[in-house]
């Protein structure tokens, strides 16, 4: 039962990043967008490990790693002014 409420909110997070991106508040390449991505996959690859869903891990573990890259190179990338 604990299992599936961690899961429920790493699949929350994903959900509302890419609920956000589709409302056009964020956009993909941000930080906050990107975050929430890696943060929501690495609980559903853990969650999918726990549980020896290995297509799930696949699917979660990669997404989780192109998300971190993702944040990095966002974390790196200069600030640029946005226009109000």
């Amino acid at each position: 039962m604990l299992i599936q409420g961690i899961s429920l909110v790493g699949a929350c997070v994903v959900l509302y990043a890419f609920f956000m991106q589709q409302q056009g508040a964020w956009q993909p390449g941000e930080v906050r967008y990107l975050a929430c991505n890696f943060i929501g996959t690495a609980v559903l690859t853990a969650v999918a490990w726990i549980g020896s869903q290995w297509g799930f891990v696949l699917v979660e573990g990669i997404w989780a790693i192109v998300s971190f890259r993702g944040l990095i190179r966002a974390r790196r990338a200069p600030s640029v002014a946005v226009p109000e």
